[in-house]
């Protein structure tokens, strides 16, 4: 596609040239003005096109890219959420899903640096009916705690919803399903 554009433009630039030794008056110069407008529109079309399908391809690869935090957003997550302190967390994800697997480390290791506690190993689930996408789950801790960190991640580009179950006070459940 490159290559066919760099050749109209090679050819809309050598027309161009060309016109200047046509006589100025005359249909055979008004022809040669009309082949360099009409190579100069099929130029812009197939760029055009191009850019397009780019696009379209993009669209189709992000429900395909892997969720990552940067470490910059990693610090940040752990900034904002410093301010809660001691809370028990737990995390679960699909253990057949490395991506998965990898993104639920990834939050904990922010969370971690805002000072949350984890036990020492996460929990890998097998079971068929684990929610897709990031479920938070709170108990008696305050929902100002789940929607702080929900925001966070929306901010990130991510999802999570927020849901009840019976836990401890001052712990929340993090399960992250399939993307």
């Amino acid at each position: 596609m490159d290559i066919m554009i760099a050749v109209l433009l090679l050819i809309a630039f050598v027309s161009l040239i060309g016109v200047r030794f046509i006589p100025r008056s005359g249909r055979l110069r008004h022809a040669w003005l009309l082949f360099c407008i009409i190579n100069l529109a099929a130029v812009a079309i197939i760029s055009f096109g191009s850019f397009e399908k780019d696009r379209k391809i993009r669209k189709l690869e992000l429900p395909l890219a892997p969720r990552l935090l940067s470490q910059k957003q990693l610090l940040k997550l752990a900034e904002q959420i410093k301010g809660y302190k001691n809370i028990h967390a737990r995390l679960e994800y699909i253990a057949l899903d490395p991506e998965a697997r990898t993104f639920a480390k990834q939050v904990k290791r922010g969370l971690k640096l805002a000072g949350w506690v984890f036990p020492e190993n996460d929990t890998a689930s097998v079971s068929p009916s684990f929610p897709t996408g990031i479920s938070l789950y709170a108990g008696n801790t305050p929902n100002e705690v789940l929607e702080s960190l929900s925001l966070i991640l929306a901010e990130f580009g991510f999802t999570a919803q927020i849901k009840e179950e019976e836990l401890p006070e001052n712990s929340i459940l993090i399960r992250i399903g399939k993307k």
